[in-house]
């Protein structure tokens, strides 16, 4: 599967930090928002951000990406087959995100019981709206979506969390698509924030990605998902990611605990990023597979528990 589900996000107005003064470098890709997904983030949000070590807990992640495929009313984001989703999905997706009780809230909690800091970067799906030569409705509708998202961030006022900035959820951006896209990152960069984007292996604008706005951009391998493809996919990738200067996204699901033919594929990705070191991948960004942290941290395996070990060495030299 070389385009797998999860998600794809410029001159800088303000840097939100972190509580030791950095800037995120650690990002964990979570889907907490979505239909069917209540339970996955009350159980996954505390292993994503914390491992325990010795008796103590180790803060994992400094930084979360939210995303989403389905929103709360069940329509896809990602996609539109049957026709796009109505805006009350948007809106639905980030009230349900930001709701008091909500997700963000519980991280909240849970960053500020052991007196740390959490970046949040928040997903943008598609934008609805026609465009024509004389104008395009989908800057409006952008407009639109990040004054919610930044306004309902600021109403629920945490106390540890802050909104780093946000994620294009499309992780290939065709030619047609390059003016909205820039327009997404001035609207963003316009407000403070700053924008991310994780292209697939192949996505024909990855090379591109700073021209198209982004201040922040991880490559796909799409090496985990694929039993077809050696470890050679990892060589190319590394090359690309560094030839772009862009970071690398490590992968992974729940085959990684119990199925031999995907056991051993998370370790070329911690190699591959060992070996070159944090002045060529600086920032490191795990797309968990919809669970599979948590699933993975509480594995009984010996190849689960083994390759968990190994990716918190991996997380902690950042």
């Amino acid at each position: 599967m070389l385009r797998r589900f999860a998600a794809v996000m410029l001159a800088l107005v303000a840097v939100v930090r972190t509580a030791d003064g950095q800037s995120p470098r650690r990002w964990a890709l979570i889907y907490p928002a979505g239909q069917g997904h209540p339970r996955y983030a009350s159980d996954l949000l505390q292993s994503v951000l914390y491992a325990d070590s010795e008796g103590r807990p180790i803060q994992l992640f400094d930084g979360v990406v939210c995303l989403e495929v389905t929103s709360p009313l069940g329509h896809s984001f990602q996609n539109w087959k049957k026709g796009a989703p109505p805006q009350a999905d948007y809106a639905g997706y980030l009230d349900t995100l930001l709701a008091p009780n909500g997700p963000l809230a519980r991280a909240d909690s849970i960053v500020g019981s052991h007196g740390d800091s959490l970046a949040v970067t928040i997903m943008v799906p598609y934008p609805l709206g026609k465009a024509t030569p004389q104008s395009d409705e989908r800057t409006a509708f952008l407009e639109w979506y990040l004054g919610r998202a930044d306004s309902l961030f600021k109403a629920r006022s945490f106390g540890h969390l802050h909104l780093w900035g946000f994620y294009w959820l499309g992780e290939g951006i065709s030619r047609n698509d390059t003016l909205v896209v820039q327009h997404m990152s001035q609207i963003a960069h316009t407000r403070g924030f700053k924008t991310m984007w994780i292209p697939f292996y192949t996505s024909e604008l990855a090379s591109k990605w700073r021209d198209l706005g982004f201040d922040v951009a991880f490559l796909q391998p799409n090496y985990f998902f694929t039993p077809s493809l050696d470890a050679s996919r990892m060589d190319s990738a590394v090359a690309r990611a560094k030839q772009w200067g862009m970071n690398l996204e490590v992968e992974f699901d729940h085959r990684l605990i119990d199925d031999t033919l995907f056991s051993g594929r998370l370790d070329p990705y911690l190699e591959a990023i060992s070996r070159m070191g944090e002045k060529t991948f600086p920032d490191i960004a795990v797309y968990d597979g919809a669970g599979a942290l948590y699933k993975v941290q509480r594995s009984k395996s010996p190849q689960g528990k083994g390759a968990y070990r190994r990716l918190v060495v991996l997380l902690r030299r950042y």
